[in-house]
């Protein structure tokens, strides 16, 4: 189980769009990280799929947190045709999101990646990508574990003369006759 950070936010942007928001503002993380790139390949493929093209100008990546992502958000509300809705990649960004759209004194419905305390009561309509943290931590520890077991073919064997000959499957040592 890992977390599918496109399909992720194309699902959530595509819940957006089928709402009838054409002016979505892309809130993301910095590009080189890959979850920022795939969150946005995600938003813009919904957008293609919906054959509705997005506004450049709706688009803020680098976000690194929370008061990063209410500045950003602040500057599109006082864009003369800014968004009807909001994106975000992470719960800092919908966090800063959030804190902007109550300074602001209004209300976006927002998508965003990952739950936070909270957000169940505060009264906005959220769509939230959600996972089971503990569930993916507990795979990726399996898959740790898994790759760390020994082969049975690389198993080591002990020399006449005490040195060490990795053995090799399905060859015979060859002997001094």
């Amino acid at each position: 189980m890992l977390v599918e950070d496109f399909h992720g936010a194309r699902g959530a942007t595509a819940c957006l769009l089928a709402e009838g928001h054409a002016r979505i503002a892309f809130l993301g993380n910095p590009p080189a990280l890959y979850t920022g790139a795939e969150r946005l390949r995600g938003f813009w493929a919904a957008h293609e799929e919906a054959a509705v093209e997005p506004d450049s100008a709706l688009i803020c990546q680098g976000l690194v947190g929370a008061a990063t992502a209410e500045q950003a958000t602040l500057d599109l509300l006082h864009l003369p045709d800014g968004p009807t809705a909001l994106f975000c990649t992470n719960n800092r960004i919908s966090q800063g999101a959030i804190r902007a759209l109550y300074k602001a004194g209004t209300t976006l419905p927002l998508a965003g990646f990952d739950d936070f305390d909270l957000s169940d009561i505060l009264g906005l309509p959220l769509t939230l990508v959600s996972y089971d943290a503990d569930e993916i931590g507990r795979q990726a520890a399996q898959l740790l574990i898994d790759r760390h077991r020994p082969d049975p073919h690389d198993a080591l064997r002990s020399a006449p003369r005490g040195r060490s000959l990795r053995a090799t499957a399905g060859r015979p040592r060859k002997s001094k006759a």
